[in-house]
């Protein structure tokens, strides 16, 4: 079931990227954006151009 979050009013499915090193094989990082990586910025990847293409 996707998720939706409201973001300034607007509904934005999150996405979550996560930053491993392969070495250690640790979590060095996360980044929770609103939208697909590369996006345009739309809500969700239906929405964006971009993220449909990928």
């Amino acid at each position: 079931m996707p998720v939706q979050v409201d973001v300034e009013g607007e509904l934005a499915c999150p996405r979550i990227t996560w930053f491993i090193d392969c070495a250690t094989k640790m979590i060095t990082g996360v980044a929770v954006t609103p939208h697909a990586p590369g996006c345009c910025g739309g809500s969700c990847p239906s929405h964006c151009p971009q993220a449909s293409a990928e």
